[in-house]
């Protein structure tokens, strides 16, 4: 009985109400404007896609799977004297928190908190760079607040770098490669949410050049890595949308993030 109260509630609240709004639209004009009908049904299916779990396992486990965490012993060969992790931002809120003002993301957090588990267990005494400016007028610098909470869960300040001057992922790239020949770092191991990881990889890659080596060590996944399907994946549901829209800003960014890296 559980299920079933689950699966109205989808279907109660956004998007699956406007799906049912639209379908009742469709009905209604079925015998006044059968084109109309059709073009209502249509955009309702439309939604109903686009807010499945289903299509977002499909367009979302792919960019997951790219790229696999490394083996302890994979790490432990390139934790040396000119390697750095690179912590990419993901959001940042001006809102209260412990010992300060401003908090990361849930994507960001996750990356953060990888980063820092990696230098404890792994990675001890590895530099790392916290790249994430400030990227709405009303928004809080991404790599500051990560600097905060690294160095209140144990990392010591010396081992923490800020560049708090990049928006997007390319501005990532590009001023994370300035600091990394500066410092003579020779491997960077990029940590960012799974699916995010393939842009970054890539744009990284032509952003350092050949003679920087870059590592991925995904996190913050969204999908287990073999997933069965289930009458939920043929539910609409808000965040189901959200991640189609990712998915699709992930794979649309894909040609054209790369190709010019002047800023």
């Amino acid at each position: 009985m559980i299920y079933f109260f689950k699966a109205m509630a989808d279907f109660v609240l956004p998007p699956g109400l406007f799906i049912i709004l639209l379908l009742a639209l469709a009905a209604y004009l079925a015998k006044k404007n059968q084109k109309i009908s059709v073009l209502v049904a249509g955009i309702a299916a439309l939604l109903w896609l686009c807010s499945s779990t289903l299509l977002a396992k499909t367009l979302v486990m792919p960019l997951e799977k790219m790229y696999q965490p490394l083996s302890m012993e994979h790490l432990q060969k390139i934790a040396q004297a000119d390697t750095a992790m690179v912590v990419l931002g993901g959001g940042a809120v001006l809102a209260p928190d412990v010992q300060g003002e401003g908090t990361l993301a849930g994507a960001a957090a996750n990356r953060m908190l990888t980063a820092a588990r990696l230098e404890h267990s792994i990675l001890a005494s590895t530099p790392i760079i916290l790249t994430g400016g400030i990227v709405h007028a009303d928004g809080a610098c991404e790599a500051e607040i990560a600097k905060r909470q690294l160095m209140q869960l144990g990392i010591a300040e010396a081992l923490l770098q800020t560049e708090n001057k990049s928006r997007t992922t390319k501005e990532n790239a590009f001023y994370t490669a300035k600091i990394a020949r500066k410092q003579g770092y020779k491997h960077l191991l990029l940590v960012t949410s799974a699916w995010h990881m393939p842009r970054s990889v890539a744009i990284f890659r032509k952003a350092c050049g050949e003679n920087i080596t870059i590592y991925a060590y995904p996190c913050d996944y969204i999908f287990a890595s073999e997933e069965g399907i289930n009458y939920r994946d043929f539910l609409p549901s808000a965040a189901a949308l959200a991640w189609n829209m990712l998915a699709l800003h992930e794979y649309g960014g894909m040609p054209v993030s790369y190709t010019h890296l002047t800023l």
